[in-house]
């Protein structure tokens, strides 16, 4: 028999079509896997996914919630938002998707669309501050019980504030607050699948970037349930992340320079008195701290809500610096006083050169170094004046005898002559030594300083 032309066979296919209808549904059924008819079993119309699995409107669906982080990808410090993956295991009760097994040949689980059921859609709390956004392609299982069981990723942007007062050590817990504020306390009830509130941190295949200067603490790692009432109750899902900094880097580049030049502040005072080099090193180490407050702001910002303790360390060097410039010029100043200086006052004398005064309880030497032969130079030299000037002087120097009357008169001259000369010499000493002993108090007070603004601020 000859072939129909191709125009006439497809004409023939589509009257035959016409004529007879398409299979009916129960038909279809009758041929399809027992998968394929469970699923349009449990999924017909009559299965509404908007409306809670709950027999009753007062009834509670209890919600079992598991959270894994799976990747810290970061913190922005500057929007104060933590940056990371989880996956987040629910499990509830739906009695409208059960089915008996041995109608379905021992079938006990399908998995369908998570779009297909009813979820109880957890969310991020105060989206304001960050997003939340679920990866594609999420399913659902079904067990023949009624139970369904939903494990979905999420890359989270979350808000974490920040306290960096102890910065470079400075560690933040930031908190992961996921609920389903669409229903009500007695609508939907949250409970951890783990009853101590542990979450699990995948740290086989979590991804931190290596050049991260953040640590995650997984010891400290904790979820809860919290209840919030505003404006009706419902249940949070609060996830805490502890993040402890990288302190190395900066212990080297901002900690190290600021505690060297703070303890150089006593040190100017270890210069001698009458040195101007104590000013040119003080106004050297207010340079250098500027320069590094500087730093320090380019690196932590400007736009905190707390202030650093490292910035008031600087704050404070800065002020001991100033004052202690202020000092040396005052101290600079008594040890470079001419020979007209007035004499030291007896009461100031005491307290700072006396027998129990601050020079020995400084313990500091009773004599400068060479004033100890201070007079019998003097008197030489005084001597020498005299031997070219006075010829009566030379001539008790020769053994020549001298007149009684005029004796007294040559050693009054020569006795007169040193005094005037060694008074202000002896004035000038004792101004130096004062400037000395307030040199070593204010070298005491200061280190004492610098070690208590160290401890308070830096530890």
């Amino acid at each position: 028999m000859e072939a129909l032309p191709p125009f006439l066979l497809c004409f023939v296919t589509c009257f035959v079509l016409f004529c007879t209808g398409h299979p009916h549904s129960d038909d279809v059924k009758i041929h399809v896997d027992n998968e394929s008819h469970l699923y349009l079993h449990l999924l017909d119309d009559y299965y509404i996914k908007d409306l809670r699995p709950a027999s009753a409107s007062n009834d509670t669906v209890l919600v079992t919630v598991d959270v894994t982080i799976t990747a810290i990808h970061g913190l922005d410090e500057v929007n104060e938002e933590l940056q990371s993956s989880v996956a987040l295991y629910t499990s509830w009760q739906d009695p409208r998707l059960s089915w008996n097994t041995t109608e379905y040949v021992g079938l006990h689980t399908i998995t369908v669309p998570a779009s297909k059921v009813w979820k109880p859609e957890l969310k991020l709390i105060h989206t304001q501050y960050g997003s939340y956004k679920h990866f594609d392609n999420e399913l659902v299982t079904l067990h023949h019980d009624g139970t369904v069981t939903w494990s979905t990723h999420a890359n989270i942007r979350s808000y974490c504030p920040l306290n960096i007062a102890a910065f470079p050590f400075d560690a933040h817990v930031c908190h992961l607050e996921l609920a389903s504020n669409i229903y009500s306390l007695q609508q939907v009830h949250l409970k951890f699948l783990n009853p101590t509130g542990e979450v699990t941190f995948q740290t086989d295949t979590v991804q931190i970037n290596r050049n991260s200067q953040w640590l995650v603490s997984t010891k400290t790692l904790q979820g809860e349930i919290l209840t919030v009432m505003h404006p009706e109750s419902f249940e949070v899902v609060a996830v805490s992340v502890e993040l402890s900094r990288r302190s190395t880097f900066y212990q080297c580049v901002i900690l190290g320079p600021a505690v060297v030049m703070s303890l150089l502040v006593p040190v100017v005072f270890l210069l001698p008195s009458d040195s101007s080099g104590k000013i040119t090193l003080g106004g050297l180490i207010m340079v250098t701290m500027c320069l590094s407050m500087k730093m320090l702001v380019d690196i932590i910002g400007v736009s905190r809500a707390t202030l650093p303790n490292i910035a008031i360390y600087y704050a404070v060097t800065m002020v001991l610096t100033s004052l202690s410039i202020i000092m040396s010029a005052i101290v600079t100043s008594i040890a470079r006083q001419g020979p007209s200086r007035r004499p030291v006052p007896a009461w100031f004398s005491t307290i700072f050169l006396g027998r129990c005064g601050l020079r020995r309880w400084l313990c500091m030497d009773m004599i400068l170094p060479g004033d100890r032969f201070t007079s019998f130079s003097a008197m030489k030299q005084t001597e020498n004046e005299f031997t070219e000037t006075d010829s009566d002087v030379t001539a008790l120097k020769e053994g020549q005898e001298l007149d009684s009357k005029d004796l007294p008169k040559s050693v009054r001259v020569l006795v007169g002559k040193y005094q005037s000369e060694t008074e202000p010499r002896h004035y000038g000493s004792e101004w130096t030594e004062i400037a000395r002993v307030v040199d070593r108090l204010l070298f005491i007070l200061f280190l004492a300083l610098f070690v208590l603004t160290s401890l308070a601020l830096l530890t």
